[in-house]
């Protein structure tokens, strides 16, 4: 690539703007310089960050041409990109010996910062990354896990105290219906559907709700796996609304046992 050629990145989740392969562009900070764009190219991950702007290569000489006469204030800042391989044997954890060394090197660039005020960097490592990334993810995790099973048990109490109220209604229903020759085993399998639908259609639709409308939300933010984990935990779900159905079912119908004739 020539001094006077260019090739322009884009962002694969931003939408370009009109620009085209083989036309000249102009840059801002050297509004005399005439580059010709020579191809486009869309990676599938960008190499800055996934909400950065479309980034322009150029060639070396022009590159230092623009920072060498540049205004302070327009001067760009340099970054540095490297690709590490897969860890061998287990993720690292706090005392490793890779989390250790990051941290020695993160406390040696902030001491450089500080010393001197012209020099300014941001160093980022992987352990460091995974570290506060998997803090964040058990500190979300306990803060979900707490909240759902608030709404569970009050799910729960909700349901209970529905089957309350409805009790002596059932009750004067059941007790006609077994004049009429309702035997027990008729009765408990009535009021088994009858629980069964308040306490697993509620479930069947949220699930169906949360796969349909959570999976483009978090597609925006490059997570597309979503399918399984809403079924693990709806899963759960389903466990622990099967045990209050359980306690739900057995003391309904034994109250009802005890108005059939």
């Amino acid at each position: 690539m020539s001094e006077k050629e260019a090739v322009l990145l884009l962002n694969p989740h931003m939408d370009s703007q009109n620009y085209a392969a083989n036309r000249a562009i102009h840059l801002k900070v050297q509004k005399d310089e005439e580059l010709m764009l020579k191809e486009l190219r869309t990676p599938k991950v960008h190499p800055v960050d996934p909400m950065a702007t479309s980034l322009l290569i150029v060639d070396d000489n022009l590159y230092h041409k623009i920072s060498n006469s540049a205004e302070k204030y327009t001067r760009p800042y340099v970054k540095y990109l490297y690709k590490i391989p897969a860890w061998d044997g287990p993720t690292p954890n706090d005392s490793s010996a890779e989390a250790v060394v990051t941290r020695d090197l993160i406390q040696w660039n902030k001491a450089a910062n500080k010393a001197n005020h012209q020099y300014s960097s941001i160093l980022g490592s992987r352990a460091d990354s995974y570290l506060s990334t998997k803090q964040g993810a058990a500190m979300l995790s306990f803060i979900g896990i707490f909240i759902a099973l608030i709404f569970s048990l009050s799910s729960a109490s909700f349901l209970f105290f529905k089957l309350h109220t409805e009790l002596n209604t059932d009750k004067q229903m059941y007790n006609a219906l077994s004049k009429i020759g309702l035997s027990t085993k008729e009765m408990s399998a009535s009021a088994t559907k009858q629980i069964s639908v308040l306490f697993y259609i509620p479930i069947i639709i949220a699930t169906i709700q949360t796969l349909v409308v959570i999976r483009p939300i978090l597609k925006q933010i490059n997570i597309t796996n979503v399918t399984v984990p809403v079924l693990t935990t709806s899963a759960v779900f389903l466990v622990v609304q099967t045990i209050y159905f359980l306690i739900a079912r057995s003391r309904y119908i034994h109250s009802l046992k005890k108005i059939m004739v």
